[in-house]
């Protein structure tokens, strides 16, 4: 008759009706986690990314045929905002030319879909470069794009295309893609 409040140990204070039991939720603080976390559906910002790439290297002079390469590399980001970081690249092709770079990110767009958080990413690059073989080298400042397909908060597989700026008799081109890790 009215209703009553009763309290369960263990339980929040629950209203009950007439002579029925109390009913018993469990707080969010008492629910359980799952074992193993991956981080779907969240967006936890960590400030240092470091990938394993794999790279397409394409020189062209206008008096020479062009020159496609194949290597590997790695690469440092520090992200000292979501959204923004600071980049150096580098590795060696089978042909043993040398490559490195520094270059400055930004990621305007992430899409969150079927409630993952950023899955996907897309930003631009712009930043300095070398790449060399001996005492043959050159200096290239370059813009590109990257795009990001997050696995979860801490690994992504992702793709950088860049171009050299420079008008004239050298034109460059430099995709890299492979795995990386935040933390």
């Amino acid at each position: 008759h009215g209703h009553d409040v009763k309290e369960s140990q263990g339980a929040a204070t629950t209203p009950t009706v007439g002579c029925s039991k109390p009913l018993v939720t469990e707080s969010i603080a008492q629910s359980t986690q799952p074992a193993t976390d991956l981080g779907l559906g969240k967006s936890t910002h960590r400030s240092f990314r470091l990938g394993f790439l794999g790279s397409v290297i394409n020189l062209g002079q206008v008096d020479r045929s062009n020159q496609t390469m194949f290597g590997g590399g790695a690469s440092a980001t520090y992200l000292p905002l979501q959204g923004l970081g600071l980049s150096a690249f580098g590795g060696v092709t089978a042909e043993r030319y040398w490559y490195a770079g520094l270059e400055a990110e930004i990621t305007p767009f992430r899409l969150s879909v079927f409630g993952l958080n950023d899955l996907l990413e897309l930003g631009a690059v712009a930043g300095g470069s070398f790449i060399g073989q001996g005492s043959e080298h050159s200096l290239i400042a370059h813009v590109g794009g990257r795009m990001g397909i997050n696995l979860g908060d801490r690994f992504s597989v992702a793709a950088t295309v860049r171009t050299n700026l420079t008008n004239g008799s050298f034109q460059s081109v430099f995709a890299d893609a492979g795995l990386t890790v935040r933390f």
